[in-house]
């Protein structure tokens, strides 16, 4: 018997692939600029700093001034990592052991209070209210929805139907919302890191790099 929403997750799937490969060429394509200044550094240790030390909580002001929201960041991501794992044993039909189904819905649930806490707070402060469009909202959700029905499916209340149109629809979405912050992350952070390494503002050869990883 042919499983129709398989079919539309596959299909949903193709859709949102294509369109990151095509944002990702449009974003390639564009003429890089040209940073005039002085060699302080090393841009390769900036980039190796962004996506190491770097992202340590206490090395971000944002992270350092905001602990909570960092930990429900964490706890976010960590919820949407388990729910990819079940979706793809999911689709290849692989029965996961029971301790392991266990923990990775513990994860999904994690996230999904993650995801709730952060549409709250956005809603709740006037500040972060004001400058909020509809996806800072519409994201999250469905980001949620798709680990809920991950959780709901992980723990046998129900067959897939409902997790494969749930992730069908983040799918379709993602192309043209925040969520495809997962591939521009790369692309910025680098930047910036190599930017930064260039500059010498974050790390000099042969100093504060040495100095941390020791």
């Amino acid at each position: 018997m042919i499983d129709i929403s398989l079919i539309i997750l596959l299909f949903s799937i193709s859709v949102a692939l294509a369109g990151v490969v095509v944002w990702i060429y449009q974003l390639l394509s564009r003429p890089s600029a040209f940073d005039p200044s002085p060699g302080k550094g090393s841009a390769k240790l900036g980039v190796l700093y962004a996506f190491t030390l770097g992202m340590l909580p206490w090395k971000k002001e944002s992270a350092r001034l905001h602990p909570l929201v960092y930990l429900r960041g964490i706890g976010f991501h960590m919820g949407i990592f388990a729910g990819m794992l079940v979706l793809i044993l999911s689709i290849f039909n692989v029965t996961s052991p029971t301790i392991l189904s266990l923990l990775l819905s513990v994860l999904m649930w994690l996230g999904i209070v993650s995801g709730v806490a952060a549409i709250v707070s956005r809603a709740a402060d006037p500040m972060l209210k004001g400058i909020s469009n509809a996806d800072d909202y519409v994201s999250p959700a469905l980001i949620s929805l798709f680990m809920l029905t991950g959780a709901l499916w992980a723990m046998g209340l129900f067959g897939t139907f409902y997790f494969y149109i749930a992730t069908s629809i983040l799918c379709l979405y993602l192309p043209w919302s925040k969520v495809r912050h997962c591939v521009y992350f790369f692309f910025s952070r680098g930047k910036i890191g190599a930017m930064q390494g260039h500059r010498g503002l974050l790390i000099t050869p042969g100093s504060q790099l040495k100095k941390e990883t020791r």
